[in-house]
């Protein structure tokens, strides 16, 4: 296994559950909020992000939005450090994430990992994921969606199962009997 490979099991995948409203086109908006059931709205999402980001041939990489002005010395060890932040959505159990893979050359400091995902939560939140939250996203049936990316705090696994262990403990129970 090269350094750089060795490097990137080292940093966990960033998962942010995806919350969810739905409501019909015309009534513009009485929403139903799906906190806990937007899996099946995954796909619907990653391509309006695409969209959003306009750079679909490139991927979204998020590390363009990385700023660190109060400290100049970690705002460089992370851009030194993360080769990009590639933001993708998956479903798990019933709920769509926004996850985060790096790729990375070196192993992050605790400061730097810190910076980098608060700046990541300001993003989802009040940055381009203010923004992204109120963009209709078309599903079918004349139905319309609105994607919040991060509502709670982040949550940092190397797997989609120990994302699952972590959700739901009985999960792991299941997959043993």
């Amino acid at each position: 296994m090269d350094e750089q490979t060795a490097n990137q099991q080292k940093c966990p995948r960033i998962f942010s559950p995806i919350w969810v409203s739905i409501g019909e086109a015309e009534e513009y908006w009485s929403p139903e909020c799906l906190y806990d059931n937007s899996a099946p709205f995954a796909q619907n999402i990653y391509e309006a992000l695409q969209k959003f980001h306009s750079e679909p041939s490139v991927g979204i990489d998020l590390m363009k939005y990385f700023s660190w002005p109060s400290d100049r010395e970690v705002d460089y060890g992370v851009r030194l450090k993360i080769q990009s932040a590639r933001l993708n959505v998956c479903a798990v159990g019933k709920t769509a994430y926004a996850v985060v893979d790096l790729e990375t050359s070196a192993e992050l400091t605790d400061k730097e990992w810190d910076a980098f995902t608060c700046q990541l939560e300001y993003q989802y939140q009040q940055g381009w994921g203010a923004e992204f939250e109120v963009t209709d996203i078309p599903i079918g049936n004349n139905q319309m969606i609105l994607a919040r990316l991060c509502q709670e705090d982040l949550i940092c696994c190397y797997t989609d199962e120990q994302l699952r262990e972590r959700q739901d403990p009985s999960w792991q129970m299941e997959q043993t009997l």
